[in-house]
């Protein structure tokens, strides 16, 4: 075994080669979410991803083109959220970015052959579905009135009719269901 030096020294390389390596997808997530915050009017994506069972699996088919990793689809989720998207539609597009890639299934295509990959689609969609039916109805459908009307506090942390935060409901909410 190394010295602790040596041993810091390639810690710190490592982090620094994975740094690089991530930083572009990062980058690049955080513009899309930009883009969508300067370009895309609140009310168009709260009208396709701010209702119920048809916003979920809209916001599942928007993000199985979009080249995005669990890591990077959180800034264009929040972006999506505070624009007036629904938490399962929200929650159904984060499952379903990085899960049902299309690179994913090309390389499944090309690794494990047709049947696996059209398997491997079925399955993510599916999955993706799920998980959004199940946080718009556990963790509560619609998004801050704030996020919808344009106000400025389009937080999670904004206080709802009860008094209490957002969050508190849907954590309220999501315990009391279980």
């Amino acid at each position: 075994m190394g010295s602790p030096e040596a041993a810091l020294l390639a810690v710190l390389e490592a982090f620094w080669s994975m740094l690089l390596e991530v930083s572009w997808i990062l980058l690049l997530a955080f513009i899309l979410a930009a883009v969508i915050k300067v370009y895309v009017p609140p009310r168009l994506i709260s009208s396709l991803l701010g209702g119920k069972a048809r916003s979920i699996l809209a916001a599942a088919l928007i993000g199985i083109p979009l080249p995005l990793c669990s890591c990077s689809v959180l800034p264009v989720a929040v972006s999506l959220r505070r624009a007036g998207a629904s938490l399962g539609a929200v929650f159904s597009f984060i499952v379903s970015a990085p899960v049902v890639s299309v690179l994913a299934i090309l390389l499944t295509l090309k690794l494990l052959g047709p049947l696996f990959a059209v398997a491997y689609l079925l399955a993510s969609i599916a999955i993706s579905l799920a998980m959004g039916f199940i946080i718009q109805l556990y963790g509560g459908g619609s998004p801050p009135s704030s996020a919808v009307n344009g106000g400025g506090c389009c937080r999670l942390s904004c206080t709802g009719r009860s008094g209490r935060t957002y969050n508190q409901e849907v954590w309220q909410r999501a315990l009391g269901a279980v």
